[in-house]
């Protein structure tokens, strides 16, 4: 079964909450929302992502990115993402399957305006291979054996973040639990050290679904909150993400001190309609 038929069939939370300095708006409990972009295949959807540092408002970057769904249940997504503070450049390119986990991504990084590497990731069953080169322009080759499936790979375009949550447990609201199989191309925050490959130390939580406010309309949303280690070794919350609900598509995000910074949508747009 198809990730998204599942979902799908799933009941629906709403939640009233909203970080302060979130990308949307909730409405109340039960509230209507507008139909949502279709995710039939052939569908294209295309969006614009701004940055926006919540306590000066200062544009920190921007980010495009088009998601395009497959006959087989999958998607594919590009991503060019540029910020400016710091100056980092990221072109992205992913292949999901039906389970939207990924079985290809392309990641090139420009930062401080100079080439900082790329790499192929080719997901196999027990290893993933990358090609590419490092920072200085060498070729790179390498194999890491993996412990079971790749659910994500997290390339750091804010739109890619949303890829791990969609390993999450939608079945526990409110859950906090480490994310097995996610992985990141870089253990740089910015993502400035292609190509490596680290196992992520993330934990997810499902908030819950809510209504959620975009240049489309009210749309249903998946509320999810990235939690990163904390020194007393629990977790401290990160980072509120919030997707099409059942999809990787994402909707807006706002990442916590000290970062501060709000992920809006400036649009989005379905560019070519799929047929069921």
């Amino acid at each position: 079964m198809r990730r998204r038929d599942m979902l799908a069939g799933s009941g629906m939370i709403w939640t009233v909450s909203l970080p302060n300095g979130g990308s949307g708006h909730n409405t109340a409990a039960g509230s209507k929302t507008d139909s949502p972009p279709d995710t039939a295949p052939g569908t294209e959807i295309v969006a614009t992502i701004d940055f926006i540092h919540e306590p000066d408002q200062r544009l920190r970057g921007t980010e495009h990115v088009r998601y395009r769904f497959t006959e087989d249940g999958g998607v594919w997504i590009e991503i060019h993402s540029v910020s400016f503070d710091p100056p980092v450049v990221r072109d992205v390119s992913y292949m999901l399957d039906s389970n939207f986990y990924p079985v290809e991504c392309y990641v090139k990084i420009e930062a401080d305006r100079r080439f900082a590497g790329s790499g192929l990731y080719s997901v196999g069953k027990n290893a993933v291979g990358v090609t590419g080169r490092n920072g200085d322009g060498e070729p790179v080759s390498k194999t890491f054996a993996i412990d079971g499936p790749v659910k994500s790979i997290v390339s750091h375009p804010v739109s890619s973040d949303i890829l791990v949550s969609m390993a999450a447990d939608r079945s526990k609201p409110g859950v906090v639990s480490r994310t097995r199989g996610a992985y990141l191309t870089s253990a740089d925050a910015y993502g400035r050290a292609v190509p490596e490959w680290k196992e992520s130390d993330i934990a997810v939580q499902f908030i819950g679904v809510e209504s959620f406010e975009t240049p489309l309309g009210m749309v249903e949303a998946d509320h999810f909150l990235l939690n990163l280690p904390s020194a007393d070794g629990g977790y401290e919350p990160f980072e509120d993400l919030w997707c099409l609900t059942g999809t990787p598509v994402f909707l807006g995000a706002y990442a916590r001190q000290p970062t501060s910074t709000r992920y809006r949508l400036r649009s989005i747009e379905v560019v070519n309609g799929g047929s069921r």
